[in-house]
């Protein structure tokens, strides 16, 4: 089985007076092994402390400096972990002004304000855009995955390719590792460095293309 995380968004109808307005949005990832996720020094996450969460920004990509990134997060589900099983997996019925974001992932090590001990991934794609009301009872299944080692022909299959913050594959976003992410592994999240650091850091992580690992 390949490895992978995929996010799978499945529109429906939410009756409320006969109107419907709601997408079903299920997200997680596949059965893998507890190396493809890792921390900041190459150790495989475990939960708790580690947080899965699945939401979006208010302004469609955080602003200002890592610390104030908090305030503008609007969480719309919350994971659990398996660790053996390297697998997280939720559901969650999305509707009113959700509709339209871009949906992000960010997995936090509970520090959501920055600092020295504050530990995230946050990654999301251009295709990774919650379906607006008037699309809601019509949009095809959407499965959004992490892994860019899937075959799956089907063409309703994207692949997230921005990392706002840490390391999906090569690629890079902002924060730092203190060990480099091991070759198995998919995903490992950075440390947030002090707020001077940071300001030098966001510019490149917010211009929405990840750097390249060399």
């Amino acid at each position: 089985m390949k490895k992978g995380i995929s996010f799978a968004f499945i529109s429906g109808f939410v009756l409320n007076g006969g109107a419907f307005g709601a997408v079903t949005i299920n997200w997680g990832s596949f059965l893998a092994d507890e190396f493809s996720l890792v921390d900041n020094a190459g150790v495989p996450i475990s939960s708790p402390p580690f947080q899965f969460e699945f939401g979006y920004f208010s302004g469609g990509q955080p602003t200002g400096i890592p610390s104030t990134w908090r305030s503008q997060w609007q969480i719309l589900d919350v994971s659990t972990y398996n660790q053996p099983l390297g697998f997280f997996s939720s559901s969650v019925v999305v509707s009113g002004s959700a509709l339209g974001q871009q949906a992000m992932v960010w997995i936090h090590n509970g520090n959501v304000t920055g600092g020295v001990d504050g530990d995230w991934a946050i990654i999301t794609s251009n295709d990774w855009v919650i379906p607006p009301e008037e699309e809601s009872h019509r949009n095809p299944v959407l499965d959004f995955r992490l892994s860019r080692e899937s075959d799956d022909p089907d063409q309703n299959f994207f692949v997230a390719d921005e990392v706002i913050w840490g390391q999906l594959e090569d690629e890079e976003g902002g924060g730092e590792n203190t060990e480099d992410k091991p070759g198995e592994s998919i995903l490992q999240t950075y440390i947030v460095p002090e707020p001077s650091g940071a300001l030098l850091i966001i510019v490149g992580a917010l211009l929405g293309v990840g750097r390249r690992k060399r």
